[in-house]
């Protein structure tokens, strides 16, 4: 059971309301060439604001999906062995970080 005020859940509510907003008022729901300007230009303006929050949501699920794989993932695996240094040290360049 994850805590009721854990960031993940706070900022997929957040852009799951402001999704909702924006079909609602700023016209989501319509083909852009319905749209008067001001509508375009306000919902362009609100997906704007969703990607603000939709983008921290997905990546705190996705870290958390990769923290349970190296809890689940037993000693002395490639897995770990790969996970190790992660997230790189500032040494590394970054062509020669590993990419998950």
């Amino acid at each position: 059971m994850t805590d009721p005020s854990s960031p993940i859940q706070f900022f997929s509510v957040a852009a799951t309301i402001s999704i909702i907003l924006a079909f609602d008022r700023f016209g989501w729901k319509n083909h852009v060439w319905d749209l008067p300007l001001a509508k375009l230009i306000t919902g362009r303006q609100a997906s704007f604001a969703t990607q603000a929050f939709f983008i921290p949501a997905t990546l705190l699920c996705k870290i958390s999906i990769l923290l349970s794989y190296l809890r689940l993932a037993p000693q002395n695996t490639m897995f770990r062995r790969l996970s190790r240094n992660f997230p790189p040290s500032p040494g590394l360049r970054d062509e020669n970080r590993a990419v998950f």
